[in-house]
């Protein structure tokens, strides 16, 4: 009885390390080695173009899906894409930021995949705390995966670029029309 009381008590205590660990996680600081360039300018709400070796680079943030803003179908193209493109565009326009590689560097669109700081702050993640975009992590860049997944909340747009909310706003306004409330 003694022993399992020790076991359930070691158990407990180990439990309670690793909680207080990982609620203590402090957020990457910038890291050194960065490539430093200017963001020319924006193109959407998870990719800019910046000035590397003197060419303009399409550079996709990673870890991050942001709604369509400048698809070549605008049916796609979306309210919440356009707030998030401007959000990124006031931001970073004309700065000078350091971009962090993972293990792939560039996708299948010829894209450079990479982590972007700005005065020593993930870009990637001040993205998703704003509810600018989705968390999307693509193997093998996982970096940073955890850090982006924690306090995450999923804006959940639709295709048609509302949130699940708003459109629980909406039905309920309509609901309660319906019913004469």
């Amino acid at each position: 009885m003694k022993k399992l009381l020790i076991g359930l008590l070691l158990l407990a205590l180990s439990f309670g390390i690793i909680v207080l660990l990982y609620s203590n996680q402090k957020p990457p600081t910038e890291p050194e080695g960065l490539e430093y360039v200017e963001v020319v300018w924006v193109s959407d709400g998870d990719t800019i173009i910046c000035k590397i070796d003197g060419q303009e680079v399409t550079v996709r943030l990673i870890g991050i899906d942001a709604p369509e803003s400048v698809h070549s179908n605008p049916d796609l193209n979306t309210e919440e894409g356009k707030i998030a493109s401007e959000y990124l565009k006031n931001l970073l326009t004309g700065k000078t930021v350091g971009l962090e590689y993972d293990k792939e560097k560039v996708d299948r669109y010829d894209r450079t995949l990479a982590y972007v700081w700005y005065k020593g702050e993930l870009v990637n993640k001040k993205i998703l705390e704003e509810g600018h975009a989705r968390l999307m992590i693509i193997p093998p860049n996982e970096k940073y995966a955890d850090y982006l997944e924690m306090d995450y909340v999923a804006p959940n747009y639709d295709a048609d670029g509302d949130s699940e909310a708003e459109e629980a706003a909406g039905e309920g306004i309509e609901e309660a029309e319906e019913s004469g409330e």
